[in-house]
């Protein structure tokens, strides 16, 4: 998802600076209609973390997650505090950890901003999660970047075909976090690794699935034969999003 949120900034930077086509205006004009309220993921239905889980609690909450920004609260709701990347607990599983050392920042909204509004204050602060509160400050949703992007991405995707590269980005030496949608052979061919049986696979995502022989949850960790470890960053109960590639324990 990385790369289509990239191209969609840089397309709604353009349009603010009146520096795009009227068809592509067209597109992301509709963020002026639309408002937080109409997007944000409500209350009740917020998955999140308080800041005091440890260990194998956290694991087990983190692996019925399908997405990869999850809120984290001091007590309750109303408290939210900042959000955690699954990637940076996973990073740190089998060492102590404390939520708070993750944490990253977020930004309050009121549910009647606008969703270009709220794109504009969460690009220029450099967050991708909003948490909405209502005017006695208590929490009645949280917003993601993603939500954002996803009202209007679909429609620039079929113009335009902005998702035709999925992300490859090098984390580490041995770390990759990449797109399970990657053709295998540019996979490959970026990473510089040598997976025997992964030239029968047309995906990414299409190999980690046949050493998996399932769909894998978040948090789960899946290995090839060469010691390569694919760990789930980000999945529904269909397909894999994300993965963090770590070939650092590799068998030469």
């Amino acid at each position: 998802m990385f790369r289509p949120i990239f191209s969609f900034l840089k397309k709604f930077v353009a349009w603010k600076r009146r520096d795009v086509s009227a068809q592509d205006g067209s597109f992301l004009a509709k963020l002026d209609s639309i408002y937080v309220e109409d997007i944000m993921v409500e209350r009740s239905k917020i998955v999140a973390l308080d800041v005091r889980t440890m260990g194998e609690g956290l694991l087990e909450v983190l692996k019925g997650i399908s997405h990869s920004r999850v809120p984290v609260f001091d007590g309750n709701l109303d408290k939210i505090v900042g959000f955690i990347h699954v990637k940076d607990v996973l990073n740190r599983m089998g060492a102590p950890f404390n939520i708070r050392s993750a944490l990253r920042k977020i930004v309050c909204v009121p549910p009647s901003m606008k969703a270009s509004g709220l794109l504009m204050e969460m690009k220029a602060a450099r967050v991708h999660v909003a948490v909405v509160v209502d005017e006695f400050g208590a929490t009645v949703g949280v917003v993601t970047m993603t939500d954002i992007v996803e009202q209007i991405l679909g429609d620039i995707q079929d113009e335009h075909g902005v998702d035709a590269e999925p992300s490859f980005l090098r984390v580490g030496s041995d770390k990759f976090e990449v797109s399970t949608g990657i053709e295998m052979k540019e996979f490959l061919d970026k990473s510089g690794l040598e997976l025997k049986a992964g030239h029968g696979s047309r995906t990414l995502g299409g190999y980690i699935l046949s050493i998996a022989g399932k769909v894998p949850s978040v948090g789960d960790v899946v290995s090839s034969p060469e010691g390569v470890e694919f760990t789930i960053l980000d999945a529904d109960n269909k397909k894999i999003g994300v993965v963090l590639v770590d070939a650092s324990r590799i068998e030469n």
